[in-house]
């Protein structure tokens, strides 16, 4: 259970520039600050995964290593995916075929693509991301 007031901002309230700043102060784990409800409140494990997917972004890459395109990158992500997934009531059938969400399973094929979809633990979470498209590190 989680106090309400142990909640960071909801991740539709953060401007691009708070975001960023987030990013940006953080040095541990792009996936691990997206799932942190203290830092950015409501975004879970399959939507962080979907965000870091439509950035091109490993999960397991680290905040401190991505420059200002990759974070404008991540940013535009998290908008869209929160912002389709409420339009679409967050149901599964009615999500973008294209996303990564209707391929979570190890080895699918990636629509961006045509790589190979995995499993990863990252952050004591199961993650799935694309090995060709989404970057472990990026450049600083």
């Amino acid at each position: 259970f989680i106090d309400e007031h142990d909640l960071g901002p909801d991740a539709l309230d953060l401007d691009s520039g708070a975001f960023d700043g987030l990013l940006q102060s953080v040095r541990g784990g792009v996936k691990s600050l997206l799932m942190n409800q203290s830092r950015i409140a409501g975004i879970g494990n399959i939507y962080s995964d979907e965000m870091l997917f439509q950035a091109g972004v490993h999960p397991a890459a680290r905040c401190r290593d991505l420059d200002a395109d990759v974070r404008g990158r991540l940013d535009e992500a998290r908008r869209n995916v929160l912002e389709t997934s409420i339009e679409r009531d967050a149901d599964p059938q009615r999500l973008p075929r294209e996303w990564l969400l209707p391929r979570r399973d190890d080895g699918a094929s990636c629509s961006r693509c045509g790589g190979s979809i995995r499993r990863e633990v990252v952050s004591g979470r199961g993650s799935y991301f694309c090995d060709t498209h989404q970057e472990r590190f990026a450049a600083s």
